[in-house]
């Protein structure tokens, strides 16, 4: 496995995350279909069609990727704010799974150049007084001094009980809420219920499944299923490491993507502003048709919402139904560049609040990669969900508000503000929700991104959408292989070895007469 936290990598060019920083083209002929026939059109330039594309085009194909607006990257970006020295990421970021998760599986096979991250630290919760450990453990729930002891031992007792149930939790798809409310915990309690659902699903208790809260939390390995995992599963409780498996990438989370396009080979190509408005199925091939232009290709891999794709092309209307469903989340992050670095800010790792006001999840970024803000600066974001409702502008006066009183050494410190609303994924996983497969009910039209895959969140929840794509790609190819050979000695069998017998039958002298009128 390639060292994550050795390898050097290319400096980052300036405003990582632009169209200017990384080689596109633009295809010019309006109204024709273009005359190269692609293997693959990836739809989208996010994390997940980004990967797709390097990972196809690394086996051979010829991939391009169409992306609607004039920036790649999607979610993962990094980029300078208005020349103040300050780089910020779209929004707070921890990769998860870097020991052997699925972005470390495709960086692995696919990366030419690969990100160096910085251990993650310690998740922490803050009050007013103190920061302490996020409570991740057995051991931390007892001593997890920010809920009352009775109540920690029915948290320590539920989730032991739900570690043991994982199946039926998943079949029966409880909430959060209905899974804790008989025991009539107090507001405080049910306050940090709600805010980890909301970091771990994006929706709030009452709609997050237990299930969701269990294996977010890296308490159960949501990869294995299988019944003699279950005293393994309870028994990470005890020595969970899962915090140890994350990472935070050197230049900010922008350089994921830097790596990918570094690695790129020449068969794989991005246009940008090419937003997709049809998808075609002719034959065995496919039509994408943007506003000016139209391509043609073998396949298709779609990585924007689940919910457009049956706006673009023609899906079964149980599918299309299924994808509506799905829920999205808008968050607000506001990033804060301080005059001077905080003690109270002095480390690796990122805090919850959930005490008063907006409940917020905050990394001080620049105590990875000093080079992310200004020397001698500090630079530290805070995200939290924000109601469709919610005025943005109040939103956020209501969250610097927080930060102020949970952290009072900020006032008067701050001398830059920099503000981002977004859908940090497709998908929220929420009670009654189910995600489309990766493959589709149309030959050879695929589907990836956080609205595909349950498992983890973020980058990560993508990563894990593009391996199961390329395990179906490469399990067609053992296929076709297969078919081919099989056609082959079937040939071999009905045609060839027949006509080998008659030969050697012949007599030699009409054996050498056929050879001199072959010459």
């Amino acid at each position: 496995m390639k060292k994550y936290h050795e390898t050097p990598i290319q400096p980052r060019p300036k405003g990582v995350g632009s169209v200017s920083s990384y080689p596109t083209e633009n295809s010019a002929t309006k109204g024709q279909v273009s005359t190269v026939v692609y293997d693959v059109i990836v739809v989208g330039a996010g994390i997940s069609g980004l990967l797709s594309a390097l990972a196809l085009s690394k086996e051979g194909n010829s991939v391009l990727v169409l992306e609607k607006t004039k920036l790649i990257g999607g979610n993962c970006r990094t980029y300078e704010v208005e020349d103040t020295g300050y780089f910020v990421d779209s929004g707070v970021h921890a990769i998860t799974g870097l020991k052997k998760g699925p972005l470390v599986t495709l960086m692995d096979k696919y990366f030419s150049i690969v990100p160096k991250f910085v251990p993650h630290g310690h998740y922490y919760v803050r009050d007013e007084q103190s920061i302490k450990k996020f409570p991740n453990t057995f051991q931390d729930i007892i001593r997890f001094s920010f809920i009352q002891r009775k109540e920690k031992l029915i948290l320590s007792k539920l989730v032991i009980e739900a570690m043991a149930s994982m199946r039926q939790l998943k079949k029966t798809d409880v909430s959060v809420y209905d899974y804790v409310q008989k025991y009539a915990f107090s507001e405080h309690t049910l306050r940090f219920l709600d805010a980890v659902s909301y970091f771990l699903s994006g929706v709030s208790m009452k709609e997050t499944p237990v299930w969701r809260i269990i294996t977010g939390g890296g308490l159960v390995d949501e990869n294995e299923h299988r019944l003699h995992k279950k005293i393994t599963n309870i028994a990470r409780i005890a020595i969970n490491s899962t915090y140890e498996e994350q990472g935070y990438p050197r230049g900010g989370i922008g350089n994921i993507v830097h790596c990918i396009l570094q690695s790129a080979p020449k068969n794989m190509r991005v246009q940008t502003s090419k937003e997709v408005i049809k998808i075609r199925r002719t034959g065995k091939s496919f039509v994408v048709q943007t506003s000016k232009e139209s391509y043609a290709s073998s396949m298709v891999v779609y990585s924007a919402e689940a919910k457009k794709l049956a706006e673009v092309a023609d899906m079964p209307a149980k599918w299309a139904v299924s994808a509506k469903k799905i829920r999205q989340s808008k968050s607000i992050t506001l990033w804060l560049g301080l005059k001077k670095p905080l003690k109270v800010l002095n480390y690796k790792g990122s805090e919850v609040w959930f005490r008063s006001g907006v409940s917020y999840w905050a990394m001080p970024v620049s105590n990875y990669d000093p080079y992310l803000a200004p020397k001698g600066k500090q630079l530290i974001g805070f995200s939290t969900f924000m109601p469709y409702e919610e005025d943005a502008a109040a939103y956020e006066k209501k969250l610097l508000e927080t930060i102020s009183s949970a952290i009072p050494e900020i006032k008067g410190n701050i001398e830059m503000k920099h503000v981002q609303i977004m859908v940090p994924e497709k998908g929220a996983v929420s009670v009654g929700v189910k995600f489309p497969s990766v493959k589709t009910p149309v030959k050879n039209l695929y589907f990836v991104g956080t609205d595909a895959d349950m498992r983890s969140m973020g980058i990560t929840r993508a990563s894990y959408s593009v391996v199961e794509l390329l395990k179906i790609y490469n399990s067609k190819k053992t296929k076709t292989r297969k078919t081919k050979n099989t056609s082959q000695s079937r040939y071999q069998r009905e045609f060839l070895q027949p006509l080998k017998d008659i030969r050697q039958r012949l007599p030699a002298s009409m054996v050498r007469v056929r050879q001199g009128l072959l010459r």
